[in-house]
């Protein structure tokens, strides 16, 4: 090296590492959110508190809680008002003991997030690799909190593009869940409709643990099977009237006996709903904006797992040839695709 390379590297060095700051400082920010959540130190600000009365309540030292404050201030988190501390609107959901839980479980879950990340890149790892807190962890990432008030009336606004389904749940049907994990979109149906009965299959015994235990703790457990099996191997005969298929986590090889298997599964006019990740983006620009990096990283995770990222018009296809008849697409919050068993096979 001569001394006349070193000022460009000193100057690269630079550039570089103003553009690695604002990802560290996220990470950061993260934390710092997540440990105030933990501490109650967030929940206790909906009101203006002082940093003594915040101590006091988190049990911590007066003087980290006071350093706590400026840090959340100066993320926009907090809103100083001469000696106290509270919520900045925008932040307000994170006091809601309705909202909490529907945002809480992503934001503890991004450590398990970011180590299936780098095993994703950095390694050949699997789903089933990945160490069993941290496949918990994924599993409430995905899914809604159904001991929040709310998670009902968002299942039933996302079963708006399905009218077929919900008339069948509000007569007492049956939904059966392939892939249900914890359960928080079927343990969420059932709340909202208290007729309506259900199965749900995994593979993953201790997240189906956590679904067991949510079920009771909400009293729904009488109208609920959970069984440790392949989908795939299910052999009812015409036994639903709603079939969920979480097929994002459905590696390739899996996916045509599973669908054969919903097929049989469903009743005659059933309805097949499965979910989408977001659509691919269309240009550069879209590529580099929020959707279009979600979309980048789903193909890098669920890849790293050997799951088709499918889009609308790909999954359409795959159904059909199942011999589902596709009838729309719901793009509105929650994206699925809604099939139909025909009454009678042509």
């Amino acid at each position: 090296m001569t001394p006349q390379d070193v000022p460009t590297d000193a100057q690269d060095v630079a550039r570089d590492s103003a553009a690695l700051a604002p990802w560290l400082e996220g990470a950061q920010a993260l934390a710092l959110l997540q440990g105030a959540l933990a501490a109650g130190i967030v929940q206790a600000a909906r009101e203006p508190r002082t940093p003594v009365d915040l101590a006091a309540d988190a049990r911590l030292d007066v003087r980290r809680v006071e350093a706590i404050c400026r840090a959340l201030e100066a993320h926009g988190i907090f809103v100083r008002e001469a000696t106290t501390y509270r919520l900045a609107d925008a932040w307000r959901a994170l006091a809601s003991t309705a909202a909490l839980p529907l945002l809480r479980p992503r934001i503890e879950a991004m450590p398990a997030v970011t180590r299936a990340l780098v095993a994703a890149v950095a390694s050949d790892a699997s789903y089933w690799t990945t160490a069993t807190a941290d496949r918990l962890a994924l599993a409430q990432w995905v899914t809604l909190d159904p001991t929040s008030p709310l998670t009902p009336r968002l299942l039933v606004d996302a079963l708006v593009a399905a009218p077929e389904a919900t008339a069948r749940l509000e007569a007492g049907g049956r939904w059966v869940e392939f892939g249900c994990g914890v359960c928080g979109g079927l343990l969420s149906m059932l709340q909202a409709y208290p007729r309506a009965t259900a199965l749900g299959l995994n593979l993953d015994a201790e997240v189906l643990a956590i679904a067991a235990s949510r079920a009771v703790r909400l009293g729904v457990q009488d109208r609920l099977e959970l069984r440790q099996a392949d989908a795939g191997t299910l052999d009812e005969e015409a036994s639903a009237d709603v079939l969920f298929w979480s097929q994002f986590f459905f590696p390739a090889a899996s996916r045509a006996a599973v669908l054969r298997a919903a097929f049989r599964a469903l009743k005659p006019g059933g309805l097949l709903l499965a979910t989408l990740l977001s659509e691919a983006p269309a240009s550069p620009a879209e590529r580099q904006a929020p959707t279009g990096r979600e979309h980048a990283i789903d193909h890098v995770l669920y890849g790293s797992w050997d799951v088709p990222i499918r889009s609308a018009d790909a999954l359409r296809a795959e159904v059909s040839a199942a011999g589902f008849t596709p009838l729309r697409v719901a793009h509105d919050g929650f994206r699925y695709l809604a099939a139909q068993r025909p009454v009678s096979r042509p």
